[in-house]
């Protein structure tokens, strides 16, 4: 037989669960509430300290273009652009992203070991930008180097 207290904790717990569960299938910003103690005592008080910091510290550029919904251009370590729209993001600045459009530069064969200045007319045919799109990404944090907001 449970107490009355554990009863208790056992329902909010459950409410909890569930009030998650809801705010996910309506794509609800999931960053506020994985970051947040949502369900706890002062919920108001930790989420407004809470979203001050998105706002204001590293996080605020992804905020803005989550929020007005425009886009993101990032800079990942494996030398690709990406340039999409930010859905979500978490503290380890891993991201959903829509409508992505990922950008890099292929090198031909022939010019591969020489350096770059070297007869920079011929070589100039030989790069290749290729564009790729993607309609939903997940992007872990740890590949990003640098974000802009684009302006458009």
């Amino acid at each position: 037989m449970y107490s009355s207290a554990q009863l208790i904790k056992y329902i909010s717990n459950v409410h909890c669960y569930m009030q998650i569960r809801q705010s996910i299938q309506q794509n609800i910003r999931i960053n506020i509430l994985l970051q947040s103690n949502y369900c706890q005592k002062g919920e108001t008080q930790k989420r407004t300290a809470e979203e001050a910091t998105l706002e204001k510290g590293p996080f605020g550029l992804l905020t803005i273009t989550m929020n007005h919904n425009t886009q993101a251009f990032l800079e990942l370590r494996n030398n690709r652009k990406h340039l999409g729209r930010v859905k979500a993001f978490d503290r380890h600045m891993n991201m959903i992203l829509e409508n992505l459009t990922e950008m890099w530069i292929e090198i031909s064969k022939e010019t591969k070991g020489k350096s770059p200045c070297y007869k920079q007319r011929k070589i100039q045919n030989q790069y290749k930008i290729i564009f790729y799109y993607i309609p939903k990404m997940f992007l872990r944090g740890d590949s990003v180097i640098y974000t802009l907001r684009n302006l458009k």
